[in-house]
């Protein structure tokens, strides 16, 4: 009895201490809280005074600046900082660009004192600069700093030093960081790098250029990621870009996004090459079949019916199924279907009925000879 009374008291003890822990941490939380808000709102009135001071010194105070240099140093602070400048932005946009500049010799001396952070607090100083690329200015720390960023183990802190570049409208900067990673094989999703390069604010075509100017420079990963991007960026550069399938000395993954890139922008001298691709009918090259046979609804005319046609046979199940979506975008003739009516493969005479039902188009009703 003296033992289980021993228990019941450890017991009650120890959920005493947890809800004592609770209302600690509680109290705690409110306290951080309300400093929080004293010091966002110290922040607010200084950058305003600030922004005012700006219509008639055009330069920031050395006080103001030596108290950035201090405060934001703090990693915490620097949260608290960057959703003042968002707040304020929302409601002129100028205005904190002029007051960004303004402070960028202040950021220059963080962005050293950040490097030897941790990646996380690193990722974070990148993303603030990502959001307002204003507040670096100076070329030699964007060379230096930024870089260092950019070779980051953290997947995070490289992403935001590159967003940081795509909004600094210099696509130097964006060849020399890419070339770097590449180099060191530091991972870039291919889907994540095209998108990203479709956010730069400067010169497209200008990039683009660059890109493929350097794209032998970049390993595979970073080559399929540029395919990608000059094929939804609207630009065209259907020459360069087949001449570069046709050295036949990229991976598979790039000659296939580069057949993906022919089937959104149309180059007749390409078409020779998918009607190759789609009568090469070893096993081994599926893959490049199954996008071949996809990409030829762009190339309307009756030898590119007549293969796709033809594929519609296929013995793998996914280039019948390409075919059939390429022959729905297609003008037929009543040449083509009476061909496709004669097919008297049911697996080609079933995928086509079904294709072209969901397309909404013309009906194919095949002359089968199971009489189903």
């Amino acid at each position: 009895m003296k033992y289980i009374n021993v228990i019941i008291y450890l017991y009650i003890l120890v959920i005493v201490a947890l809800v004592l822990y609770q209302i600690f941490w509680i109290i705690k939380d409110k306290n951080v809280k309300r400093q929080d808000r004293k010091i966002r709102i110290r922040y607010k009135d200084l950058v305003e005074k600030e922004i005012l001071r700006l219509k008639k010194s055009k330069q920031a105070s050395k006080e103001h600046l030596t108290f950035l240099e201090k405060q934001l140093v703090n990693t915490h602070n620097l949260v608290l900082f960057e959703s003042v400048l968002s707040d304020i932005r929302k409601k002129d946009e100028k205005l904190i660009k002029e007051y960004c500049i303004s402070i960028s010799s202040a950021f220059q001396q963080l962005s050293i004192l950040y490097r030897k952070k941790n990646s996380l607090q690193k990722a974070y100083f990148t993303y603030l600069l990502s959001l307002f690329p204003e507040l670096i200015q100076d070329e030699e720390t964007i060379s230096y700093a930024m870089m260092h960023f950019v070779m980051d183990d953290s997947v995070y802190c490289r992403e935001n030093a590159m967003l940081f570049f795509y909004h600094k409208s210099d696509e130097r900067l964006i060849i020399s960081s890419l070339k770097k990673m590449s180099k060191r094989n530091l991972y870039y999703s291919p889907k994540l790098l095209a998108d990203d390069l479709l956010e730069f604010q400067g010169d497209q075509n200008a990039l683009a250029v660059a890109l493929l100017n350097d794209f032998d420079k970049f390993n595979s990963s970073y080559q399929l990621g540029i395919i990608n991007y000059l094929r939804f960026s609207g630009k065209v550069y259907q020459e360069q870009i087949y001449h570069k399938y046709i050295t036949k000395k990229y991976s598979k993954e790039v000659r296939l996004a580069i057949i993906r890139y022919f089937a959104t922008h149309k180059y007749d001298p390409f078409e020779e090459e998918l009607l190759k691709i789609i009568e090469d009918k070893s096993r081994s090259h599926y893959e490049y079949r199954l996008v071949a046979s996809f990409a030829l609804a762009s190339y309307d005319n009756k030898r590119a019916r007549e293969v796709l046609i033809d594929c519609l046979c296929d013995v793998n199940f996914y280039v019948r199924k390409n075919a059939a979506i390429s022959l729905s975008r297609m003008k037929l003739t009543k040449s083509d279907i009476e061909k496709l009516k004669q097919l008297e493969d049911p697996y080609a005479q079933d995928m086509i009925r079904y294709i072209f039902a969901q397309a909404g188009g013309i009906q194919i009703k095949a002359n089968r000879k199971d009489g189903k």
